[in-house]
């Protein structure tokens, strides 16, 4: 990395600290910590850089990482004041490849629960950070955050015009994909909606959705070029609707830019000792999907929180991810011209024939780390991106935590995945792969750091098999 750019990096997080750290009424919180991780092969394995926001660059046997946060997420809340909210987060990384990397620096205002933020952010946690996949087959945490901007409510807010027991949330987004990829600044919208049923004090419902779309950027294929990105185009983009003649051939026969979607439930009903959430997330990539045409594929999770959080399992979670049918079994369309059956398109999770570097940032997926692995392409002019290797999978997922010793947090996960490849390039047999980490953590307030020491392992015909280790020290206060 140049000099100019880790200077660059530096001045913005001194100015960002210097300016927040003049306002009194702003509780500040500090993170440090620095871990090695060592592998026995040329890749880490899947746990030991699945889901920490591509802080791991997975294309090593030996690592070193040095992080340092700084927010005030503990900022005095006032429904009848403006409230700021900032933070930011830079490591440095030893590796075969050494790197810089600026992975948050965002600021937040908010008024009466309606919040506008900017900058590179994480999304909120679910589960107690056990789901494969944060509960959300499009929000995994798995990647870097992209520049964004989004206006949204933190919280559920109540529509009592409506009922007494009916709750929304919702979010409003706009980012930029300036990473190294096909169509160059590809521009990510996304908004969704959720809403809460909260009818009696021992249980919920809640029924969302969410919309991505890639909209704009300049495309490597000469043929191609520059997307329109103009004002009157952005609504044909967000809409969703057909695309004039104004856009590629391809995309004039569908909806203007690439666009990806969930359905996401859960059920959560509380009692004196545990409480327990179940959850599903499906997915859409055309309308098919909108329509649950691909109605077997799904993210199913069960999620038991045990209130007591000092005994040995604290938390358990289990999830069955499914992505083989992709709208293809019965999907037979009769074409009247040429009497003739013909094959309607498939989901195609995460791909697409316009953006060919597909759902990623950074050569990480921004959905699910189980749709694994990225593989380099080409087209006829020499450029080169990465794209889905295998969408189409099953998966069994289990994660568990708790305290152990009374000073030792712990944290274990599993997984077995089979993956068939994607129904353009099928494997010619399937891919298994079994996947875990033990992760512990000796937590003492008389003790100045926090050590922690994970070891994780790959097992199979998917990803290389191999062995990691990764010893840290942390503090935060």
């Amino acid at each position: 990395m140049r000099l100019s750019t880790i200077i660059k990096y530096v001045v913005l997080c001194w100015l960002l600290i210097s300016l927040f750290s003049l306002n009194a009424q702003n509780h500040l919180d500090y993170f440090v910590k620095n871990s090695t991780i060592i592998a026995n092969n040329s890749q880490l394995p899947l746990w030991l850089y699945a889901n920490k926001h591509g802080k791991v660059n997975q294309k090593n046997n030996f690592l070193n990482v040095s992080e340092i946060s700084i927010s005030n997420t503990n900022w005095n809340k006032n429904d009848n004041k403006i409230q700021w909210n900032w933070g930011g987060n830079f490591l440095y990384a030893i590796s075969n490849k050494n790197y810089f990397q600026l992975n948050q620096a965002y600021l937040g205002i908010e008024f009466k629960g309606w919040q506008l933020k900017g900058g590179l952010f994480y999304d909120q946690e679910y589960y107690d950070g056990l789901s494969s996949t944060n509960g959300n087959l499009l929000r995994s945490g798995n990647a870097r955050p992209y520049p964004n901007l989004r206006f949204y409510t933190p919280e559920y807010k109540p529509l009592t015009f409506i009922a007494k027991w009916l709750y929304f949330k919702f979010e409003y987004d706009e980012g930029l994909l300036n990473d190294n990829r096909y169509v160059e600044n590809t521009h990510l919208h996304h908004k969704s909606i959720y809403f809460l049923v909260n009818s009696k004090p021992d249980w919920t419902i809640e029924l969302g959705l969410e919309h991505y779309l890639m909209w704009g950027g300049t495309s490597k294929n000469p043929n191609i070029g520059s997307f329109p990105s103009g004002f009157g185009q952005y609504f044909r983009y967000v809409l969703k609707l057909n695309a004039s003649s104004d856009f590629p051939e391809y995309d004039q026969q569908n909806a203007a830019g690439n666009h990806v979607g969930t359905y996401q439930f859960k059920f959560t009903k509380y009692h004196k000792l545990l409480d327990y959430s179940i959850y599903l997330s499906h997915p859409i990539e055309t309308q098919k999907g909108l329509e649950w045409k691909n109605w077997p594929d799904n993210l199913l999770g069960i999620h038991v929180n045990f209130n007591n959080k000092s005994q040995l399992i604290s938390n358990i979670v289990y999830e069955f991810t499914n992505t083989k049918h992709q709208n293809l079994t019965n999907s037979l369309l009769n074409d009247n011209d040429n009497q003739v059956w013909k094959r309607e398109f498939y989901e195609d999770y995460f791909n697409n024939t316009a953006y060919k570097s597909g759902y990623t940032y950074k050569q990480m997926i921004l959905g699910s780390p189980l749709f694994f692995n990225l593989r380099e392409s080409s087209d006829d002019y020499g450029n080169t991106w990465y794209d889905m290797e295998s969408n189409r999978f099953t998966a069994h997922h289990v994660g568990m935590s708790g305290l152990l010793l009374d000073k030792i947090k712990w944290k274990g996960q599993c997984t077995y995945i089979e993956h068939l490849g994607t129904f353009h390039d099928a494997f010619e047999f399937k891919h298994k792969q079994i996947s875990a980490l033990l992760d512990l953590q000796y937590t003492n307030q008389h003790f100045p750091v926090i050590p922690g020491l994970v070891f994780a392992f790959d097992y199979g015909n998917t990803i290389e098999t191999n062995f990691g280790v990764q010893v840290s020290l942390s503090k935060e206060w």
